[in-house]
């Protein structure tokens, strides 16, 4: 008897479901609850705040407060590098944000932290986004 585990997605596959499941949970256009960020998270924006201090108009911390009073949603993402497969950092934004003009007011879906609570989808999605 040969056991295998779960089948292994190619970069293709793992792409297309973060594009599919982003896109999803864009759609329903839903405010979900913020569960927060992991600790390695926040501590990646706040050196990338250090660092490039004219990327981050609003503050991480200020963000961070927006999304805890009002929510977040899902947003499309964000194209970093244009070549044959492009580079798309998956965001959420406050609920009552508009994302601002430049994305100002946008952070990685992959820095939450994942609760019992959480719809599936974002689940799989965040898993997909640290793999």
């Amino acid at each position: 008897m040969n056991e295998r585990g779960p089948k292994q997605l190619s970069y293709e596959e793992i792409v297309r479901k973060q594009f599919d499941l982003s896109w999803e949970l864009y759609e329903v256009l839903d405010i979900f609850p913020f569960p927060g960020i992991t600790p390695k998270g926040y501590e990646q924006l706040k050196n990338d705040e250090q660092d490039m201090p004219e990327s981050y108009v609003t503050p991480v911390d200020t963000l961070l407060e927006a999304f805890t009073r009002d929510g977040m949603r899902i947003e499309r993402g964000i194209q970093i590098k244009e070549t044959e497969v492009p580079t798309i950092i998956r965001t959420i934004a406050p609920a009552k944000s508009d994302g601002g003009f430049y994305g100002e007011d946008l952070l990685p879906i992959k820095y939450l932290n994942i609760t019992e609570d959480m719809d599936p989808r974002l689940v799989e999605l965040i898993t997909l986004l640290r793999e």
